[in-house]
């Protein structure tokens, strides 16, 4: 795929909150579309920062993927570590957050929250 066409999907992904959809209904999918989510969303992830993405009000510093989930959907992390709570969800959403906390704001964001929960067991 072109970077245009790769970017333009992103976009639309995140215009149309493809992503948070995704990862909040992650219960409700089969076994096979909770694999088939967590590909597509891993890809979504995975985006180069924002260097490429033309005109948007995201920092340098800061991919649209760490924006989004940072300011649009800030609930997201808690919603994927909820997921360890059920059998069926659990690798999905160790996968995804796996994936997303390797964007440092995410994970400074992720540290911020649970970080007490860590440090006392």
């Amino acid at each position: 795929a072109t970077p245009d066409r790769t970017s333009t999907l992103v976009h639309l992904s995140l215009e149309t909150d493809v992503l948070y959809l995704l990862i909040s209904n992650m219960g409700t999918l089969s076994f096979e579309g909770r694999h088939d989510a967590v590909q597509c969303l891993s890809s979504l992830v995975r985006r180069p920062r924002s260097s490429d993405v033309e005109g948007g009000s995201v920092t340098p510093e800061r991919s649209v993927i760490e924006e989004y989930i940072l300011t649009t959907h800030p609930d997201t992390l808690s919603i994927l570590v909820q997921g360890y709570s059920t059998t069926d969800t659990a690798l999905a959403c160790g996968q995804l957050l796996r994936q997303l906390l390797k964007y440092r704001a995410v994970h400074a964001a992720f540290l911020g929250r649970y970080r007490s929960i860590y440090i006392n067991i």
